[in-house]
């Protein structure tokens, strides 16, 4: 079997690990000699360094919790206000993004005991945001939650372009993977890059959801204003008839729009802890603040 062959068996085998689908990819590289497939299939096994481009199948769509405390009580899983965080900050609230080895990703994706996993804030970003819209409340931490499932789909990613670069060079140069060593490159380093472009870099422009349905839901955009598109977006989301219909009591009662707008929002957020309301509530608090003009977006 040739050497395109093996990737290609082990790419289509979920048995076979992804890291050595990609050490046989490595070996493919070295071979057709193109650094950028290289250097692509190195990050993947050893991680992306902090401030390099990250794949947009490594960014994964999140929700931002908080513990609170007045004092007397602990509040956990309070939803952020994404929309008081400064713009330069905004990914903390909806953004997480895996620059690990695919090694490390692969065994927290393998954990199916845990659907929902966590990324700790920073402490001193959450003791100064975590907390704002809750008058009263102190954040005593804060964490991204994350889909497992997204993180299934960052190693399924991987496989399938891994996969369709090995069926396009089969496709140029059959035998492309049996080069020997310090001959020349067996196919023409143009049409590598141009395989690999295509292939494997892809779209750039999408971020993951981990096919999380109220994620889904929530990236239709709501224009600043537009309280009917609002009212029937939360509805959307599962929250109760009830509680929007009290929204938009609360927004065409005459008085100050966005304290009448966060009054509710952290009514919506504590009938959460009770189990009135779902993990929705987060989701929540980004239409409100597309509604209210303050989403950045």
């Amino acid at each position: 079997m040739t050497l395109l062959r093996e990737i290609q068996a082990a790419a289509t085998d979920g048995d076979v690990g992804i890291s050595t689908v990609l050490r046989k990819a490595k070996i493919l590289g070295a071979r057709l000699r193109n650094p950028e497939f290289e250097s692509w299939v190195d990050r993947e096994l050893n991680g992306y360094e902090e401030g390099s481009t990250l794949p947009a199948y490594r960014k994964i769509a999140v929700i931002a919790h908080a513990t609170l405390s007045d004092g007397y009580r602990v509040w956990n899983n309070a939803p952020i206000m994404t929309s008081f965080l400064p713009s330069e900050l905004k990914d903390w609230g909806d953004v997480h993004y895996v620059r690990g080895p695919i090694s490390a990703i692969a065994s927290l994706a393998a954990d199916d005991q845990k659907m929902m996993l966590e990324a700790p804030w920073p402490q001193e970003l959450a003791v100064t945001y975590g907390a704002k819209g809750y008058p009263g409340w102190n954040c005593i931490g804060a964490r991204q939650i994350l889909n497992r499932s997204a993180l299934v789909g960052i190693i399924e990613t991987v496989r399938n372009r891994i996969l369709e670069f090995a069926l396009q060079i089969e496709i140029a140069a059959p035998e492309a993977g049996e080069a020997p060593a310090g001959k020349s490159a067996p196919i023409p380093q143009e049409t590598v890059t141009h395989i690999y472009q295509t292939y494997v870099v892809g779209d750039s422009n999408n971020i993951a959801t981990g096919g999380s349905n109220v994620a889904q839901r929530s990236n239709t955009g709501i224009k600043p204003g537009d309280l009917k598109c609002l009212l029937a977006s939360l509805r959307g989301l599962g929250i109760p008839n009830d509680q929007v219909d009290d929204l938009k009591e609360a927004v065409e009662s005459g008085l100050d729009r966005k304290a009448a707008i966060e009054s509710w929002l952290g009514k919506l957020a504590i009938s959460a802890t009770t189990g009135a309301v779902n993990t929705a509530v987060g989701f929540a608090a980004k239409l409100v603040s597309q509604y209210l003009g303050l989403d950045g977006s």
